[in-house]
């Protein structure tokens, strides 16, 4: 079975910034060496947001753009964004705003060792993102708590689901610089989802 990553995108008011997103997110897969979808879930934009990501879903097939007809807000963008994917890993962006793209290949490498990684990347101004990267079997487990991340803590914690917990700091100069990873916290768990 070939493996994929989704890439599963909310965006909201983003219409300047997405070509350059997915440009990022096309370049920061490709260490992988795997197969790549970007799933693009427009939360009801009011600039011109829908229209790109048409025009991107138009020109690389590996891009789906969903679009909702009212603001549904993270949680449900998330979730239907995942029900359109079709990889075996998730790699969810908790954040409708973005700011750059950290490298994937960071989060598949570490997959070897556990059954999800989530990480928070703190900006200089202490505001913060969220993305995580899960095996998409433990979506069966997990059900709408993937939405959030403090809830699947709390149930991976509970049922003993081997993870790491990772943080970031990020310093944001200009557009153009690239991120740059320090202090992670690991915390793994021993046991595999299959003591659940």
């Amino acid at each position: 079975m070939t493996k994929k990553i989704s890439i599963i995108l909310p965006v909201r008011n983003v219409e300047k910034k997405l070509v350059r997103l997915i440009g990022d997110c096309f370049e920061a897969s490709t260490d992988t060496g795997l197969e790549c979808e970007i799933v693009i879930i427009n939360d009801h934009s009011t600039d011109a947001t829908e229209d790109v990501a048409n025009a991107l879903a138009l020109k690389y097939p590996q891009v789906q753009a969903i679009s909702f007809w009212r603001q549904c807000g993270l949680q449900k963008s998330i979730l239907n964004g995942i029900q359109y994917s079709t990889g075996n890993f998730l790699y969810i962006f908790y954040s409708l705003l973005h700011y750059s793209f950290p490298q994937i290949s960071l989060f598949y490498n570490g997959m070897m060792f556990c059954d999800a990684i989530l990480g928070r990347i703190v900006t200089k101004n202490d505001n913060y993102v969220e993305i995580a990267m899960f095996k998409k079997y433990l979506l069966n487990a997990i059900g709408e708590k993937i939405s959030e991340p403090s809830k699947c803590i709390d149930f991976m914690q509970e049922r003993s689901i081997r993870f790491l917990e990772l943080r970031y700091e990020h310093e944001i100069n200009s557009e153009q610089q690239p991120f740059h990873f320090s202090n992670p916290v690991r915390k793994k768990y021993s046991k595999t989802l299959s003591t659940v």
